[in-house]
């Protein structure tokens, strides 16, 4: 039982209106917080808000099925505020704070959004018709099939964002940051980029060297201020002389990647890490490293050389609090690039709980050669996984996977399978395969026709009818398993980045 207040007090968790507003009022004597205490604006669904709540507070509420009309959202504070199936028109968003927000089958149409921050979130099937955009910023956000429609005004800070499948019609792309943002998949129409920070954004000079769309290269060569894409194709030779001999091997890098000159971008990538490492700058060491994982064309090989290059050259004990500090930061996401996970499949989590108490007992060791089995299958390569065993007890052991889709389902159940007759509870083993099955069919995201459906499924039904050495095998490890007394008293699967679409 949680401790009152006052000794002898007990406090409801749940009051009247009349409770709250008087609650409100003995609150606001204090004058501190009021917009907090006094906010008239807060998560709703199929609501339609058209009032004035400048600098509102709104953050990690949630917006379904509303309609902002004529609504002023000025200097609002919306941190980690989830928009879905939201309308905006006529409303004031400027210098709006809206960070690590999920904005989902949205509409801002006709919105003065100049200033307001949407950077570090998630935005997908959002449209921007007829708003002013002028230092509307999306600095490290990620962006899927948004359209961006004949806006006013000049973006702000769109560094570090990745572009998947955007569209960007009657935009000037110049004078803001798109530095080390990803053009995954754009379309434009009648756009105008930057000249010099192309070489600085991923795919951003494939894009320059591929596309048929209507765009150009800001220039001062001539009346018109800008060039075309093949005018610029014949830029790139002077580019590389210019990077080469200021030692900017980032865009060398990116342009003779683009060029196809991977052995001479490869030096150039080498180069580039050495000279970040010297400069501690490990987040340069990361966009190198996504530099040559995003194309596929570096071997395990020169990924592991490149990783120990990063290692040789960072020795932790010469770096100060504030080095250290961006090294843990950064190296994490650097050795699942080179090392663990190259081609960035899906991966899952497997967390079984055990009855084991002593990790050196015949039980651990028994169970332990059985999921490692598992994870080794010739026919359903991992990519490196791992299996980890925890220190407490009893034991809990964490399997990692790291494959494509149906490899990581066909291994799973397999799994599953040899440790159906020991889990302590049926509820327990269930919601490890519902939790299988909804990483196979996706159905939170995604519609899958009848034929990926069936592929999905027969995969597993079939496997052990197909391969007879493969079920004694299995028949032979339950039993084993079964007759050794083991007990899981839990099992729980996660999964990341499941898209059938991209992987089947």
């Amino acid at each position: 039982m949680l401790p009152s207040l006052n000794n002898n007090q007990d406090f409801s968790l749940s009051y009247e209106t009349q409770d709250f507003d008087e609650a409100v009022s003995r609150i606001l004597k204090h004058k501190q917080s009021v917009i907090k205490f006094n906010s008239v604006l807060s998560g709703a669904d199929s609501a339609v808000f058209s009032g004035n709540y400048t600098l509102a507070r709104i953050s990690h509420n949630c917006f379904r099925n509303c309609t902002f009309d004529g609504a002023s959202l000025h200097n609002v504070a919306g941190l980690g505020v989830t928009f879905d199936h939201t309308i905006f028109k006529n409303t004031k968003i400027s210098h709006a704070l809206f960070q690590n927000c999920v904005i989902t089958d949205c509409l801002f149409e006709n919105c003065d959004m100049e200033g307001t921050n949407l950077g570090l979130g998630y935005i997908s099937d959002t449209v921007w018709t007829g708003c002013n955009i002028n230092g509307l910023g999306f600095s490290g956000s990620y962006m899927k099939n948004c359209r961006f429609n004949e806006n006013g005004g000049r973006f702000g800070n769109m560094g570090n964002c990745c572009f998947d499948n955007v569209y960007f019609k009657g935009h000037r792309l110049t004078n803001m940051n798109l530095e080390y943002s990803e053009f995954k998949n754009v379309t434009m129409d009648q756009v105008t980029l930057p000249f010099s920070q192309m070489p600085y954004i991923f795919g951003g000079v494939d894009y320059l060297l591929n596309t048929n769309d209507s765009v150009t290269i800001s220039s001062h060569i001539n009346d018109a201020d800008c060039i075309s894409p093949k005018e610029y194709r014949d830029v790139l030779k002077d580019m590389i002389v210019f990077f080469s001999y200021k030692q900017e091997y980032f865009p060398l890098a990116n342009i003779l990647l683009a060029l196809h000159h991977d052995k001479e971008a490869w030096i150039a990538v080498l180069s580039g890490i050495v000279a970040a490492c010297r400069q501690k700058d490990f987040r340069m060491c990361k966009y190198y490293c996504k530099l040559m994982t995003m194309r596929n064309i570096a071997t395990q090989e020169q990924l592991n050389t490149l990783y120990q290059t990063l290692i040789d050259n960072s020795p932790v004990n010469q770096m100060t609090d504030a080095q250290y500090h961006e090294y843990s930061l950064y190296m994490p996401e650097i050795r699942e690039l080179l090392c663990y996970n190259p081609h960035k499949y899906p991966t899952a989590v497997l967390r079984l709980r055990t009855n084991i108490t002593d990790i050196k007992s015949e039980k651990m060791l028994e169970l332990q050669h059985c999921m490692d089995s598992m994870l080794h299958l010739d026919e359903y390569p991992l990519e490196h996984p791992s299996m980890e065993i925890s220190h407490n007890s009893p034991f809990d052991i964490t399997i990692h996977f790291c494959s494509n889709p149906i490899t990581i389902l066909v291994v799973a159940a397999l799994i599953l399978r040899i440790i159906s007759n020991i889990c302590d509870s049926y509820n327990n083993l269930a919601q490890a395969i519902s939790n299988t099955q909804e990483i196979k069919l996706n159905q939170d995201t995604i519609e899958l026709n009848k034929l990926e459906k069936a592929k999905l499924s027969t995969e597993i039904e079939n496997l052990e009818l197909q391969n007879e050495k493969l079920r004694l095998e299995l028949d032979k490890k339950q039993k084993t398993i079964t007759e050794s007394g083991i007990v899981i008293v839990k099992a729980d699967m996660t999964c990341n980045d499941f898209n059938p679409y991209k992987w089947l």
